[in-house]
């Protein structure tokens, strides 16, 4: 059966008022085919949600992991500006190095704005995409001029005159952006667990809890999991049973893929490949691991769990989406 791919998600999360402002970003998934339309066909929803997730995974997200960057990089030369800095991590608005004329980001508000004029009408998608397109495509010039201003250092040389001129322009800008993000992505997630949610019926009533079933599950817990922890430490509300309620379902879907694995071994797919679960499995049982590493040292009361744990958490999550989306093309 065609797979669709997942998407990533950037929020603010924070275990504590300590912890606040402590950026994570979070991988979606691109949705799967309708198992019983014909063809692996995607339903006009689904097909509409396309080039957010794309735009997400590709443009959004490069830009949500470079903005914490950046503004830690103008505070520190801004502090000096005649000396040499060099960042805490590299950073660049180019969203891929080999990135020309900034095509992905081009493609992202192209790709939004047909969505956005596509059917049926989406009363919280629509307006976020069409914001998101503008407000992208007014960053693109100021992101450029940035990337030349920082890489050539001619903050040695007019003491950052024109680089606080240029964050005055960009700032906003990016705020917006990082506002449009956060909801949009909160949009997407919860269409994907609709259309998930009624994938699963569907592969049930058509084919039983096959292989298909038990990963679509296993995926569908493993978002489910993350955000409700999400959701916790961004209310500064991440406790053990938190963590216990959110860790329970998916430890379930991942027993019942995994027993259903070993109770069909020598299963093939159409294509006479392995099941895609038996390579998903290992990014599945880290993600799984970093999830209960989590809700251990929540429950041993270590504030800084968030820090260092839910970097992981994050980590092993997006890297998840990332193999699921990859061999899903393939399966």
């Amino acid at each position: 059966m065609p797979k669709r791919p997942l998407a990533a998600a950037a929020a603010a999360l924070a275990l504590a008022a300590s912890l606040a402002g402590c950026d994570k970003i979070q991988a979606l998934l691109h949705p799967q085919p309708d198992p019983t339309a014909g063809g692996g066909a995607l339903s006009a929803p689904e097909a509409k949600l396309q080039p957010f997730i794309r735009c997400v995974n590709r443009v959004d997200h490069s830009i949500a992991r470079t903005v914490p960057v950046y503004r830690a990089f103008f505070r520190q030369v801004a502090a000096d500006p005649g000396k040499d800095r060099y960042p805490a991590g590299f950073w660049q608005f180019r969203i891929e190095p080999y990135e020309t004329d900034n095509g992905f980001s081009r493609d992202c508000i192209a790709g939004l704005r047909r969505a956005v004029a596509q059917s049926p009408a989406d009363p919280v998608l629509d307006p976020l995409g069409a914001d998101y397109a503008s407000t992208l495509e007014s960053l693109i010039p100021l992101m450029n001029e940035a990337d030349r201003y920082y890489q050539q250092k001619d903050y040695r040389d007019d003491h950052l005159a024109r680089g606080r001129a240029l964050d005055a322009r960009l700032s906003p800008l990016l705020d917006r952006l990082a506002a449009d993000s956060r909801r949009m992505r909160q949009a997407i997630d919860a269409e994907q667990d609709g259309f998930a949610t009624r994938r699963l019926a569907a592969i049930e009533k058509a084919h039983g809890r096959d292989f298909a079933w038990q990963q679509e599950n296993v995926m569908l817990q493993s978002s489910r999991a993350l955000r409700r922890i999400e959701a916790a430490a961004g209310a500064g509300r991440l406790d053990e049973a938190t963590m216990v309620a959110a860790e329970a379902p998916l430890q379930q879907a991942c027993d019942d893929a995994r027993a259903y694995g070993d109770a069909h071994r020598d299963a093939k797919t159409r294509l006479g490949n392995e099941p895609m679960w038996f390579q998903l499995q290992p990014a599945v049982e880290a993600y799984l691991a970093s999830v209960k590493r989590l809700r251990r040292d929540v429950a041993a009361g270590r504030r800084s769990a968030w820090q260092g744990d839910g970097d992981a958490v994050l980590a092993s999550y997006n890297g998840l989406v990332d193999d699921y989306n990859l061999r899903a093309k393939f399966d």
